[in-house]
């Protein structure tokens, strides 16, 4: 009986690890979808959405310019 339990035991330890391990591996998929970002990322997003606005807005100006005065010399 003896021999038989040393026999039994040491399986139910290796599927007792196996269970484990597979528990790890599908963590992510019982994990809760993404997260909304945090207001300070919204807020940086805000920011940098607004330097980009008024970078392409002084970049507009300067062709206008350029092309107002290329107007007024071809005249």
């Amino acid at each position: 009986m003896d021999q038989d339990n040393q026999l039994i035991n040491p399986t139910k330890k290796c599927l007792k690890k196996r269970c484990k391990s597979a528990k790890t591996l599908n963590r992510d998929l019982s994990a809760s979808p993404e997260r909304p970002n945090p207001p300070t990322t919204k807020k940086h997003e805000a920011l940098v959405a607004l330097r980009r606005a008024t970078q392409t807005q002084k970049i507009n100006d300067k062709i206008t310019k350029q092309e107002e005065e290329h107007y007024r010399n071809v005249k």
